[in-house]
């Protein structure tokens, strides 16, 4: 009697915590087309698999929080991979940083692995837009070699000595003020 009571039990919990088959969205055929197009980097068919696949198992069963998690990380996945093919670095590293930090699931390793990928070409292409920009523009305590860089040779300097130190005012056709102290930019008048 205990035998048949333990069998029972089992066989409700097997039952109950989901051993009667995998009911996940990840089995239907769309899943496997879906990887496929992933792998041959047709996006936009990927995308669409997933869709279906999702869709499937949602008129079969009521999709489970893992599931609706998977489907928001793969599509953030596909859509990343989209990015960063199109040469959109920025939206494929936004992209991969909605996907929880903690993700465990089916792509976990090519999440990891492109998101290091990514934030590595936003770092360099962030630093490559703060090097045009501090190249292109002259900024109060700059040093005074890099109004030559910025503007090229002035029109005029003139050079005053003061209690604080020599004061030179590089003057630009463009009615463009420079005021240098001690070798340090510390005014900047522009014609407008």
């Amino acid at each position: 009697m205990l035998h048949k009571l333990c069998l029972i039990l089992l066989s409700f919990m097997v039952i109950v915590i989901g051993g009667c088959g995998d009911n996940s969205f990840k089995t239907q055929p769309e899943y496997k087309k879906m990887e496929t197009a992933i792998q041959q980097q047709q996006y936009e068919k990927a995308k669409e698999y997933l869709n279906t696949a999702f869709e499937k198992q949602k008129q079969q069963n009521k999709p489970s929080r893992e599931d609706d998690l998977e489907k928001a990380v793969i599509g953030n996945y596909i859509f990343a991979l989209e990015c960063q093919k199109q040469g959109s670095i920025y939206q494929a590293y936004k992209s991969l940083n909605r996907i929880p930090k903690d993700y465990k699931g089916a792509y976990a390793s090519e999440v990891k692995s492109l998101l290091y990928v990514a934030e590595k070409d936003y770092n360099r292409e962030a630093q490559k837009t703060l090097d045009i920009r501090n190249k292109k523009f002259l900024n109060i305590g700059d040093a005074e070699g890099k109004i030559y860089t910025i503007y090229g040779e002035p029109e005029n300097i003139n050079t005053i000595t003061k209690p604080q130190g020599e004061m030179r005012q590089f003057v630009y056709k463009n009615g463009l003020y420079v005021y240098v102290l001690n070798g340090w930019v510390y005014s900047i008048q522009s014609p407008n």
